[in-house]
């Protein structure tokens, strides 16, 4: 888009002739050209917001597994330890059964010593 225009002057001896154009498109262009840096600018600070978004995401994503091994590595010590106890309690409560009976059998044999020994000299 050129836009001319011519100017004349005559004098008495020579003719002066006078043209300015003035170019409207280098406008245009010189204002696509900021509207294209500023595109790009929006472009790039998004796409940073984007991986900062990204890197959150992975951020909470590690500490909730992090939270969930050691949530899950307490709860297997919890139940090797319940496990433990419960190992314990029976051996105690064979041990002690064990022991019943021993006492029982020993009781039960001295009294049928005594009971024979007790006929044997009546």
């Amino acid at each position: 888009m050129n836009t001319t225009t011519t100017t004349s002057t005559s004098t008495s001896r020579k003719t002066i002739t006078t043209t300015t154009t003035t170019n409207k498109n280098k406008l245009v262009l010189l204002l696509l050209h900021h509207i294209i840096l500023l595109l790009l600018l929006l472009l790039l600070l998004l796409l940073l917001l984007l991986l900062l978004l990204l890197l959150l995401l992975l951020l909470y994503y590690y500490y909730f597994y992090y939270y969930y091994y050691y949530y899950y590595y307490y709860y297997y010590y919890y139940y090797y330890y319940y496990y433990y106890y419960y190992y314990c309690y029976c051996y105690y409560y064979y041990c002690y059964y064990y022991y019943y009976y021993y006492y029982y059998y020993y009781y039960y044999y001295y009294f049928y010593f005594y009971y024979y020994f007790y006929f044997y000299f009546y």
